[in-house]
């Protein structure tokens, strides 16, 4: 998805404002993976602090 966003980015002119549009959607995208992947780091650190028997 991030490729795509950054190849139609790449067909529009500089000066149209579906390339910003473009942008921003990816710049959220990448935020929201980040918070995936923080969520997810949590998960795993208490997954593995837990007590085993």
């Amino acid at each position: 998805m991030q490729k795509d966003i950054l190849e139609e980015m790449r067909k529009i002119d500089h000066n149209d404002d579906r390339r910003y549009r473009l942008l921003l959607q990816y710049l959220r995208h990448v935020e929201m993976e980040k918070k995936q992947r923080g969520f997810l780091r949590k998960l795993k650190k208490k997954w593995e602090s837990r007590p085993t028997k």
